[in-house]
C-alpha cells in the first residue's frame, strides 16, 4: 500500500520537531527517552517508506540500551542530517 505524499510529509515534519528531544536526552544522557526513539523509528520509518530511518532507529535503539554514549552521539547527528535531507 502506498501511503500517500502528505502522510510522509507529515512524518517527516514529526522526526524534524522530535531532533531537539533526541539532543537534548542524549546531552543529559537520558538513555531510556533514546531508546524509545529508536524504537519508534525502528517501527515506522519502514511502514512510512524510509528504510535508512528504520536501520538508524533500530542502532539507536540498541546502542541506548548498551548506554554507548560515543556511539548515540554518531547516531543521533547522522539521525539529524538523514531528516534534514528528507525534508528538501
Amino acid at each position: 500500500m502506498e501511503i500517500p505524499a502528505q502522510m510522509k510529509l507529515n512524518y517527516i515534519e514529526r522526526r524534524k520537531k522530535e531532533m531537539p528531544l533526541c539532543e537534548e536526552s542524549l546531552a543529559k544522557r537520558d538513555y531510556k527517552t533514546i531508546e524509545r526513539i529508536g524504537h519508534q523509528l525502528k517501527g515506522n520509518g519502514q511502514a512510512f517508506g524510509f528504510d535508512h530511518l528504520s536501520k538508524l532507529g533500530e542502532a539507536i535503539e540498541s546502542a541506548a540500551r548498551d548506554e554507548d554514549h560515543a556511539k548515540l552521539s554518531g547516531l543521533v547527528s547522522e539521525l539529524g542530517t538523514a531528516v534534514r535531507q528528507l525534508s528538501t
